[in-house]
């Protein structure tokens, strides 16, 4: 009783989550003016649709538990809704910080909220009226059936949660067939199916359920870490058609009645080969915070490979508890 009572005392973050989205919704408004003033009266497209997600100076640092810290310099982005976008740059310089800034884990810096290990300065604009979901890179499942995960969150009636909707996307991951058994079975009795995933099949399924969530903003951190490059090219594919197709399996005759899809990802490289299907790679460093990186310009900049990247990750990660399979010629990208 104690512990719960001091957990139900601590401090939240709600009134700053508040303020933080009415000046989000604020600065969204004057944009959406800007944007008609001049137009025509009949636009063929929603005006919402043209709002971009943008970073405006955008600085960050936050300091958990000492040296350890998440930090971003002085940092200015605009990015247009319907895009594919990676996140590139070395171990610990701040890319998965940019993640968790737009998927709302942490907040950026506002007056009259400071934290003593808090502090930035800028301004940061997601759109209100899109859904932003946050994917980790450690894949995360609840107790239950398999199913029960994948559709974890889907909203009643919206179709999303779907048997054959979810077993399309797993397919399309490339999914092994005796995990497609199991999501067909959805055996009630617990969670020994988690027992047995590798962690290719672990990171498979944690992408599955996000794309099954089917949000407007789909924000991944690093989900290609634990893939062969098969699956590498399969991943990059299918993350570049939910973008193409506004969501995957969905009603085409719906396209225009759905919102543009937009996805950013993170990775330590992107290779030559998967640079056609991102539409814009920005690298992040401690020194010069966020640049964009035109396609000559990433070649150059290539990282050593996912042996490096897994080793670095099992010796900091808190969750060993999914098994690691390094399979000849991975990348981590």
């Amino acid at each position: 009783l104690e512990t719960i009572v001091t957990y139900m005392n601590l401090t939240t973050d709600v009134e700053h989550r508040m303020t933080q989205s009415r000046r989000n919704l604020e600065l969204c408004r004057k944009e959406k003016e800007l944007f008609l003033d001049g137009q025509d009266a009949f636009l063929d497209i929603d005006p919402l649709d043209k709002l971009c997600i943008e970073m405006r100076d955008l600085s960050f640092a936050y300091c958990p538990k000492g040296p350890i810290s998440s930090s971003l310099k002085p940092s200015s982005i605009s990015l247009v809704q319907g895009a594919m976008y990676s996140f590139i740059g070395p171990h610990s310089e701040g890319k998965s910080t940019i993640l968790k800034l737009f998927g709302e884990v942490l907040l950026p810096y506002f007056p009259g909220f400071e934290r003593s290990t808090a502090r930035g300065g800028g301004d940061l604009l997601v759109p209100p009226h899109l859904k932003a979901l946050h994917v980790s890179k450690d894949p995360l499942f609840v107790v239950g059936t398999l199913l029960e995960n994948l559709t974890f969150g889907c909203a009643r009636n919206s179709g999303n949660d779907s048997l054959e909707r979810v077993l399309k996307i797993c397919k399309r991951l490339g999914i092994p067939r005796h995990i497609l058994q199991t999501i067909e079975e959805d055996e009630v009795s617990s969670s020994s199916w988690l027992s047995v995933l590798s962690s290719t099949e672990a990171s498979l399924l944690h992408v599955a359920r996000a794309l099954i969530a089917h949000p407007e903003i789909l924000i991944i951190h690093k989900p290609t870490l634990y893939l062969n490059n098969e699956l590498v090219d399969n991943m990059y594919a299918t993350l570049r058609e939910f973008v193409d197709h506004r969501g995957l399996f969905k009603d085409p005759t719906q396209f225009y009645q759905r919102r543009p899809r937009t996805c950013l990802v993170t990775a330590r490289r992107v290779p030559s080969s998967q640079q056609v299907v991102i539409d814009a790679v920005f690298k992040m460093t401690k020194q010069f915070g966020l640049e964009y990186m035109p396609a000559e310009a990433q070649e150059e900049d290539m990282e050593e490979g996912v042996q490096e990247a897994v080793q670095i990750y099992n010796s900091q990660s808190s969750k060993p508890r999914l098994s690691l399979s390094v399979l000849p010629g991975e990348a981590d990208t």
